[in-house]
């Protein structure tokens, strides 16, 4: 039985083998490799903005929470991507999924915790 040429992770040519691509095709490739790319910006900064927008919404709905977590973290863009980052002590949830769930304490402990490092090493 034939075995297959072992390739590391750096790319070096397998003898043998070679790759042709006509000047079409990678013409193509790029094209296509740019609208991906444009896709992805187009994305990202919808998302960036429900960030913020969801934020905001949490400011005017959770006023003490909001303020302890922009005085922990020092501005809304931080505080914001925290409430929409996967916590390991919400079991790999967001802070959003624990509140929609209704268990609005574990946030708010989490937040009342982590206002209380900030305290304990000014006074430290």
């Amino acid at each position: 039985m034939k075995t297959m040429p072992m390739r590391n992770h750096a790319l070096k040519p397998i003898p043998g083998v070679t790759f042709e691509m006509s000047a079409k095709k990678a013409s193509t490739n790029n094209t296509d490799l740019a609208r991906v790319s444009n896709e992805l910006e187009r994305l990202h900064a919808i998302r960036e903005q429900v960030i913020t927008d969801a934020f905001g919404v949490f400011e005017k709905r959770y006023v003490t929470p909001a303020a302890l977590l922009l005085q922990h973290f020092g501005d809304q863009k931080k505080a914001a991507r925290w409430m929409c980052s996967h916590q390991k002590v919400f079991d790999g949830r967001t802070a959003y999924n624990v509140i929609a769930e209704g268990d609005d304490e574990m946030v708010w402990d989490e937040i009342q915790r982590m206002a209380r490092m900030i305290s304990t090493a000014q006074y430290a």
